[in-house]
């Protein structure tokens, strides 16, 4: 707090505001050698907004002997800041307290502030010398029964661990910048933050406390890297800068509700320095849990050693994870770090998630992702001219760690990448489930009935409005929609009124065009009634899908043939054409397909008299471009030495053996066709077995680099009267190093389309980049979008825009016409 010059001030207030309505104040008082020692101190509480009731009040004389330092309970360092010299001034320290009735608790759900202000008043009580006015929250923090508690109510941690950074002003970050971060996470449905791994700016912790964001606050020490483990933590030496990097900490911050736990550091080692520092710590704040992680997944216990008092894990596996929860212990599970958000990453968040929602586990208690931001800073390249968010050795800065701050769910302006929609949908804090355990909802019974789950701690879900669409993957438009009452007397979503009959109608319009056996799927969204501090009324907070069946659906709608185009003209039928060197399927004397038989692939595809819109390829494709979790840090300078980069290529880096194995993106395996042949059939999906062409390619994948032959491929290509083509491809691996390898990059086809084809719907899981170990967020529906959409701009460029459970594509160009359409047939 502010000094004065002469008299008695105000040095140091410390609030303690526990759920119950209790306060206790203490506040130390300085006498610089002006005053005669006959003050009062008065302490206020008093509720935010229009008249400012007074909650509280206390005053009394500051007549409370001086504090000296053998009167401490505990003993700091010359750098703490709870440390009074034996020459300094008097320091008096004046406690008051009571219980204001009717206070509400703080959370990160209820962040209600109230302003307590602590006056120094004459004698007489009529003059005020020096006033401080600080927020306070009432919120009490404990372990109990092996869980982290929050006013007496086992929390989850939604979180992510978070550097102060801007792409402009780096480490300079602005208020409004911090302000907009709390705003962003919340939206996302995150609600703490790890200080990682220093504390931060000090307006920060406001913003968390009117905002409401849980903050495990992090002293500034970290020893990585240095051999042995500890031994910086170790040296007697250190111990006084250990020491106060903590308890200034704690004496900085220790009046902020947000705050709700300690660390006293990251990756040191274990030490007589942190020994001492915890002790301190836990002397000067009493009031809540004390966290380290001394080294990483491989040493110093995980995070379960006497320094801690919570399992805060760091990598673990989502097996190990699971482990941790059950193994008995007394202490809450929260890890410290997880998931690494470095690149095209996040995958497998979903098992880590199914563990913390398990109400079996109640100690397993959410983690803190590493990170938020990637931290690039904004560059222009002086040839180009083209702006770039530069990082390590960008600057000629050597040695570098390159782009290993690149590791954020967010670019560095803050634009999400597609993981932060999956966080928002496992970490959203309304469940949904489907009653009967059956999979999918049935309309047909009076009411659509889905079980409800509040996964919030303290808030019941009136503040939110909850509708529903009936969506299929063979139209855009929804084919119902309306609004869901929620029971939560009896914990369900019940949805009234759906007519069977009218749903149908509503399918057999939209399919007239599209798939004859159309995906229906029942979805609900949950959004905000009013406007929030940190997002607007109609944000939606929570989203389900559901797999839905009409009973009737299939009796309805029709199977659509393949000659529907045809019908009642004449039959014309496929004829094969052979060159050298090329096998063609004709249809009305105009070549339609066309075959290389020297590398088994599709020269070019023209079911029209138009120009041809699939231009070549559908070549069998096994490689692409490496995420960085692919490399794996393979690429890093550290690696030159010879027994870690064997440790790499043999067990640490995907990439580095899928290249060892031939299958490198710069340079992929070589198709070579060993035999095609074709033939007449007679298509037993038309009436009267009008003959149809297929062509059957026999070829192997050999690595561009040797002759290793790594994979038996066979394509089969089926043309119909209608120019309709299928297509079939088995693959089969071959060599050892591709049997040895723990995944393959891809197996699949490129197809080489018409340059002009830039309007893309698809049936499938989206908007937005999704993986299978990634695809939660993602909603089955009909999907617009086109090639610069799809891409992601990752800051180092990797493989990116894939899209899940996609039963057809179509490509059209800018007018919309000329299109051409793919479906999936298996």
């Amino acid at each position: 707090l502010a000094r004065r010059g002469a008299g008695e001030d105000l040095l140091d207030v410390v609030a303690d505001c526990t759920a119950d309505g209790t306060l206790k104040v203490r506040v130390d008082l300085r006498d610089d050698g002006g005053g005669d020692g006959r003050r009062r101190v008065a302490a206020t509480l008093t509720a935010r907004g229009a008249g400012g009731k007074v909650l509280w009040k206390e005053e009394r004389p500051a007549d409370a002997a001086p504090v000296r330092e053998g009167e401490r309970q505990h003993r700091p360092t010359k750098n703490s800041p709870d440390f009074i010299r034996s020459d300094a001034p008097g320091i008096t320290r004046i406690a008051l307290s009571g219980r204001a009735d009717g206070v509400a608790p703080w959370s990160a759900e209820t962040p209600v502030l109230y302003d307590l202000a602590v006056e120094l008043r004459s004698a007489d009580g009529g003059a005020v010398l020096q006033r401080e006015v600080l927020p306070v929250g009432f919120r009490t923090v404990t372990v109990e029964d092996g869980t982290l508690r929050v006013n007496g109510r086992t929390i989850t941690v939604c979180g992510v661990n978070r550097h102060e950074h801007d792409d402009e002003l780096g480490k300079a970050v602005t208020v409004a910048s911090m302000e907009e971060d709390i705003r962003i996470l919340k939206r996302n449905n995150f609600n703490a933050v790890r200080t990682s791994h220093y504390p931060n700016h000090p307006a920060f912790y406001s913003l968390c406390d009117t905002y409401g964001m849980y903050v495990v606050d992090e002293a500034n020490l970290e020893a990585h890297g240095t051999r042995p483990m500890g031994a910086l933590v170790s040296s007697l030496p250190w111990r006084d800068a250990i020491v106060a990097r903590a308890t200034r900490m704690v004496a900085r911050d220790r009046n902020h509700p947000s705050v709700i736990a300690w660390s006293i550091g990251n990756e040191a080692g274990r030490g007589a320095g942190l020994e001492h520092a915890r002790a301190l710590v836990r002397a000067m704040d009493p009031t809540r849990p004390v966290q380290y992680e001394g080294g990483g997944a491989c040493l110093y216990g995980t995070g379960r050693t006497e320094l801690t008092d919570v399992v805060c894990p760091m990598y673990p596996s989502a097996g190990e994870h699971r482990v941790m929860g059950g193994d008995g212990g007394a202490r809450p599970v929260i890890m410290c770090e997880y998931s690494h958000a470095m690149g095209n990453s996040n995958g497998n968040a979903d098992e880590y998630w199914e563990t913390i929602w398990d109400k079996t586990l109640p100690r397993v208690q959410g983690g803190f992702v590493w990170d938020m931001v990637d931290q690039g800073i904004k560059r222009v390249d002086a040839v180009s001219k083209t702006e770039y968010w530069a990082y390590g050795g960008d600057y000629g800065d050597h040695p570098n760690d390159k782009n290993f701050c690149i590791n954020g769910l967010f670019f560095p302006d803050r634009t999400p990448h597609p993981a932060v929609a999956e966080f928002k949908r496992l970490q959203q804090p309304v469940h949904l489930s489907i009653l009967d355990g059956t999979g999918a909802l049935t309309v047909g019974a009076a009411a659509l009935t889905l079980g409800v789950e509040n996964r919030y701690t303290f808030l019941a879900l009136d503040h939110l409005h909850f509708k529903y669409e009936i969506v299929s993957d063979a139209s855009p438009d929804a084919l119902a929609s309306g609004t869901c009452k929620i029971m939560e007397e009896d914990a369900t979503l019940v949805v009234r009124g759906l007519k069977e009959g009218a749903l149908l109608a509503a399918v057999a319009a939209a399919i007239a065009a599209r798939r004859p056996s159309p995906r229906l799927f029942f979805n609900v969204a949950s959004s905000l009634r009013d406007d929030a501090p940190w997002a607007s009324r109609g944000h939606v907070v929570s989203q389900h899908q559901f797999p839905l069946t009409l009973p009737s659906l299939g009796t309805v709608v029709a199977r659509r043939a393949f000659m529907d185009s045809i019908a009642g003209g004449p039959v014309r039928r496929p004829e094969i054409v052979r060159r050298a060197g090329h096998v063609a399927v004709a249809i009305g004397g105009r070549e339609v397909l066309g075959v290389d038989a020297a590398t088994g692939c599709l020269t070019s595809y023209r079911p029209d008299a138009d120009e041809a819109k699939l231009m070549g390829s559908l070549a069998p494709n096994f490689t692409r471009a490496a995420t960085d979790n692919d490399r794996g840090g393979a690429e890093l300078p550290a690696r030159s030495n010879p027994i870690l980069r064997w440790l790499y290529s043999k067990y640490l880096s995907h990439d580095v053996r899928w290249k060892e194995a031939g299958l490198s993106a710069s340079c992929p395996p070589v198709v070579t066709c060993r035999e095609i042949g074709a033939e007449s059939f007679a298509s037993k999906v038309h009436p009267g077995g009008v003959e149809c062409v297929e062509i059957r390619a026999s070829c192997v994948a050999t690595a561009a680099r040797g002759t290793a032959e790594l994979f038996d491929v066979t394509t089969t290509y089926r043309v119909y009267p209608d120019a309709r083509l299928e297509v079939d491809q088995a693959i089969v691996p071959r060599s050892a190093a591709v049997l040895s390898l723990p995944s393959l990059p891809r197996v699949g086809v490129t197809a080489v389309l018409h340059p002009s084809l830039t309007r893309i719907a698809y049936g499938g899981a989206g908007p937005h980049e999704c993986y299978p170990d990634r695809r939660a967020s993602a909603a089955v529906g009909v999907h617009r979008t086109s090639p610069a959409d799809m891409h992601v701009p990752y800051v180092v460029p990797s493989e990116n825009g894939h899209r899940c459970d996609c039963a057809w594509a179509e490509f059209a160009d800018a007018s919309g016409a000329g299109g051409l359409r793919v479906e999936a047939t298996g």
